[in-house]
């Protein structure tokens, strides 16, 4: 069954985390900045040119922490602490296949969340497997996202 990853990038200044998966911590990983990072790696099994991995964008934080990452008070960072450098070099390592940066408005009114419900929603199939991650999702966009993927089930 293909998987589905989806995320929402957020524009604030991400901090250095270390994340975990089992209650005893023995997976605890060096500090990184972006939560997607940690999610794919820590995922059985390689990801397949079948499955799909989805970061959903604003113009905001593509320019802030996908392309760059930059700190509050505008300075651009390290470009290797971006995260589309984190994805690749988890493609460089065999632990996915692709993955794609996808733009979607702020949402700030009622046509835009139209927009990024649209957005979202194109970017599903079938029969996936749904790995949705709301970790740093901005205002309503990860509720959006669960009421779509509601959606596919029914």
């Amino acid at each position: 069954m293909p998987r589905t990853f989806i995320s929402f990038l957020g524009a604030n200044d991400y901090l250095p985390t270390r994340y975990y998966r089992r209650a005893d911590r023995s997976d605890l990983t060096t500090p990184l900045y972006y939560v997607q990072e940690a999610i794919l790696a820590s995922i059985d099994g390689p990801w397949t040119s079948e499955d799909s991995i989805w970061i959903f964008t604003t113009a905001e934080a593509r320019e802030k922490n996908y392309h760059n990452r930059v700190e509050k008070r505008g300075e651009i960072l390290h470009r290797g602490d971006r995260l589309e450098a984190a994805l690749i070099r988890l493609k460089m390592t065999g632990r996915i296949a692709q993955y794609d940066a996808v733009d979607i408005p702020n949402g700030y009114t009622q046509p835009e969340i139209w927009a990024v419900f649209e957005t979202v929603l194109n970017k599903l199939r079938p029969n996936d497997e749904v790995i949705m991650d709301i970790t740093y999702g901005f205002r309503s966009l990860p509720m959006l996202a669960l009421v779509l993927l509601i959606m596919l089930v029914l």
